[in-house]
């Protein structure tokens, strides 16, 4: 997919965020109850997402 030269609607990041944060929050089942917990799971996720994602 071809994206525009400037689009902030189309920012591929955004993307990556959205997955991050429904996967580390588990769709808002999940809560962490301290930095080091929390700081775990989006590291795991992080090296889990797919670089073509």
């Amino acid at each position: 997919m071809k994206w525009p030269a400037r689009s902030p609607d189309l920012n591929p990041i955004e993307n990556l965020w959205t997955i991050l944060s429904c996967t580390v929050y588990d769709n808002g089942k999940k809560q962490y109850f301290s930095v080091v917990e929390l700081r775990a799971a989006v590291l795991a996720v992080w090296d889990a997402v797919d670089e073509a994602t």
